[in-house]
């Protein structure tokens, strides 16, 4: 027998082999798109709890998405200097769970925050990912009755941010409660 036919043969004998492994069932199977192990969306939610008067309560934090759990969450300023209306820079960590990893960074489309504004969203190593959020912290205003004789701290960032005007026009402009804003 000849190079050539050898050749031929061990061509044909390979080729009838992988025909009788596709038919006996020994073929690869392909089931679908495997599930990613990287986590490419996730939400932050500051829930605003609402306290006694006068009172700065600390939001409720959440975070939702396939694969992560809310970790530690530090805020920047200490909690006796928050006013009402006024950012405070929150870090929030997030690991990721069962083998789950992060990219190096996620933007605003894909690290969705609700409450708060979304700064940035950084990997700190493959399974922990830093949440970057300024949060407003608010409050109950106190007895709003009468005349409001002393100028609130916060009042001008709450007329500021918005928060207020709607809210409680006659106790931050100083009127009687009841009274219209332009003193009838």
């Amino acid at each position: 027998m000849g190079k050539k036919a050898r050749k031929g043969l061990v061509a044909g004998v390979g080729l009838w082999m992988a025909t009788a492994a596709f038919f006996a069932g020994w073929a690869p199977k392909a089931y679908g798109a495997k599930e990613s192990s990287v986590i490419e969306t996730l939400t932050v939610t500051f829930q605003t709890t609402y306290g006694e008067q006068e009172e700065i309560p600390d939001p409720e934090i959440t975070v939702s998405g396939d694969g992560c759990s809310l970790g530690d969450v530090q805020f920047r300023t200490e909690y006796d200097k928050w006013k009402p209306g006024k950012k405070v820079r929150a870090e929030v960590t997030v690991h990721a769970d069962g083998g789950k990893v992060f990219p190096v960074s996620l933007n605003r489309s894909k690290c969705k925050v609700t409450g708060a504004e979304f700064v940035s969203a950084k990997a700190l190593d493959d399974d922990t990912l830093q949440v970057k959020v300024d949060y407003t912290p608010v409050t109950v205003l106190g007895n709003t009755s009468g005349r409001v004789e002393q100028k609130l701290p916060y009042a001008g960032p709450l007329e500021k941010s918005g928060l207020c005007p709607g809210l409680f026009p006659c106790a931050i402009r100083g009127q009687q409660s009841g009274e219209a804003p332009d003193g009838t």
